[in-house]
């Protein structure tokens, strides 16, 4: 539905994305994920036509809208700070465009009512001017003033940014599951991982204004195609050249000349050194530490020399700080790259 072909956009002599080459399916939920300054913002205002690109095609239904203008595009957005007009009620805010386009008042009607039940508004908060609401009523009501407009895509600039922690965890769920029952092509905005992994169909992740993957969050996440995308991602431990060649001599076959790294979930402490099941390879370690997070504990350990954290369920059993522990690993989940940050199989 939406294709960038090689766009390039240029600030003076600043090239702020070189080469962007992407496709995005219709009914998508699709994520633009990355470090601030990565171009991820650039991207979406240029698919807005906000930004004209230096070269390259904008393609939308294999329509070509690189330089049409943004009421052209079919497109509705929802900006960081909402945009919304404090002058205005909640009902106000969803029918301006709508009123700008000259409809007959009856349709404006019927559409801002339909707009505001498919964001769960209710008629109270209708009637309430903008600063009664909370942040997430707030972005609601933006959603529908897009929403209103029936866009074929929607477009959301890091939407959840300005609420606290226990807000967009609520707030997430709730994107999405609007985002589902309206069917609409989304591409969406942010630095947030857990955001990004939590909701999207795929994300593109980006740096430095290249795509450095594209894929689902369990393939991201899972067999990330560059040391930047593993890295990036969650929490992941860099192995040590000791580390590395312990587990050599148990039959691992890690190149020196490359870069390994393993999730904390994917190790297991074991309390002492009884014998494993399984073909598990195996690190001495030292607890040095431990963060209890309520459905998990992250544990700290010293293994030959260098630090490594390790995800458990719950409060762990496994003795206190200084207990000498076992790690277990399969050598299946060690990512390897090479030095040019590429996914190698070892």
């Amino acid at each position: 539905m939406i294709t960038f072909d090689h766009i390039k956009v240029i600030y003076g002599d600043f090239v702020a994305i070189p080469d962007f080459n992407l496709d995005v399916q219709e009914g998508e939920f699709f994520t633009f994920l990355g470090p601030s300054g990565c171009g991820k913002s650039t991207a979406l205002r240029t698919l807005a036509g906000f930004i004209s690109p230096s070269s390259g095609k904008i393609l939308i239904d294999d329509k070509d809208v690189t330089f049409a203008h943004p009421s052209k595009r079919g497109i509705g957005m929802v900006f960081q700070n909402y945009a919304l007009f404090p002058s205005m009620n909640v009902r106000e805010n969803i029918e301006f465009g709508l009123k700008m386009a000259k409809l007959p008042k009856t349709e404006i009607s019927e559409r801002a009512l339909k707009a505001a039940r498919q964001v769960s508004l209710t008629d109270e908060q209708l009637g309430k001017q903008i600063s009664e609401l909370s942040g997430g009523q707030q972005q609601r009501v933006a959603i529908a003033r897009a929403l209103v407009m029936e866009p074929n895509i929607l477009l959301l600039d890091e939407p959840l940014s300005n609420l606290d922690a226990r807000l967009r965890k609520q707030l997430r769920g709730q994107l999405k599951d609007i985002q589902s029952e309206v069917g609409i092509t989304t591409v969406y905005v942010t630095h947030d991982q857990e955001e990004a992994l939590s909701m999207s169909d795929r994300i593109a992740v980006l740096n430095e204004g290249r795509i450095e993957q594209v894929g689902t969050p369990r393939e991201l996440y899972e067999k990330s195609e560059t040391e930047f995308v593993c890295t990036f991602l969650g929490q992941v431990n860099p192995l040590s050249e000791a580390q590395i060649d312990e587990l050599n001599n148990q039959g691992a076959r890690l190149s020196p000349a490359h870069k390994h790294y393993i999730r904390p979930e994917r190790l297991t402490v074991q309390r002492d050194n009884t014998s494993s099941i399984g073909n598990e390879l195996r690190l001495p370690a030292t607890i040095t530490g431990e963060s209890y997070l309520g459905d998990h504990s992250v544990i700290e350990v010293n293994a030959m020399g260098s630090p490594l954290r390790v995800n458990v369920s719950g409060l762990h059993p496994l003795g206190t700080t200084n207990s000498d522990v076992t790690l277990l690993l399969d050598d299946s989940a060690i990512s390897s790259f090479d030095a040019d940050g590429r996914r190698v199989a070892e």
